[in-house]
């Protein structure tokens, strides 16, 4: 059985890939000029930030979510740190 175990053992071109091919995009959306893409993969949760839209650009950063509440938790915060930031404008 794939886990995350093994996919974040793969480098970050073969993590793309694999998302790509066996993930499924459930979101994307764009936070101060970084675009994210965030996939589902067999019991766990990928987000991929990436430095422009370009579809073949190097990904800045990929990060690994065990399961829906930790990443419920993580957007949650990103979330109020969003709308603290827009409220001190």
């Amino acid at each position: 059985m794939f886990t995350k175990f093994f996919f974040q053992r793969f480098s970050h071109e073969q993590q793309l890939s694999y998302l790509r091919q066996k993930g499924t995009l459930i979101g994307k959306q764009v936070r101060n000029s970084c675009h994210y893409s965030l996939y589902m993969v067999k019991g766990f949760f990928v987000e991929v930030m990436f430095p422009s839209a370009e579809p073949e650009s190097e990904p800045q950063k990929i990060q690994v979510f065990s399961n829906l509440d930790s990443l419920t938790s993580y957007l949650n915060q990103e979330a109020r740190e969003g709308w603290r930031k827009d409220s001190v404008l």
